[in-house]
């Protein structure tokens, strides 16, 4: 088989990226929200125009380059998905970083006593 071809396709390829709207917004949320705590943990979280022009970017590659227009309504939906990507992660990594600060404020804003007791 190798150096031969195989022949024609003989019907369409097909691309799955899943069953329905809602699991295509659950694997979104699950993976920003894996994304994000690596970029919180790394500390760079970048700026949100920045997110937000590679999201306009991931959204124009995905629909126009990748030809998603030709999956209609899905292909339009996962290309706004892709172009919502990076902001999510901007976004869910400032937020958690804004948390851990207020938990660590809060946390030294304890009597000693407390801090020894609680940890």
């Amino acid at each position: 088989m190798l150096g031969e071809t195989a022949g024609a396709l003989k019907g369409a390829i097909r691309r799955m990226a899943g069953r329905d709207l809602g699991q295509l917004v659950a694997r979104l949320d699950l993976e920003t929200g894996a994304a994000a705590e690596d970029s919180a943990d790394a500390g760079r979280i970048g700026g949100f125009a920045r997110a937000l022009l590679s999201g306009l970017g991931a959204a124009a590659h995905s629909y126009l380059l990748r030809q998603g227009w030709r999956e209609g309504r899905l292909g339009l939906i996962v290309a706004l998905l892709s172009g919502l990507y990076p902001v999510l992660i901007q976004l869910r990594a400032a937020d958690l970083l804004a948390t851990r600060e207020a938990e660590a404020a809060r946390l030294q804003a304890q009597p000693l006593r407390l801090r020894q007791a609680a940890g």
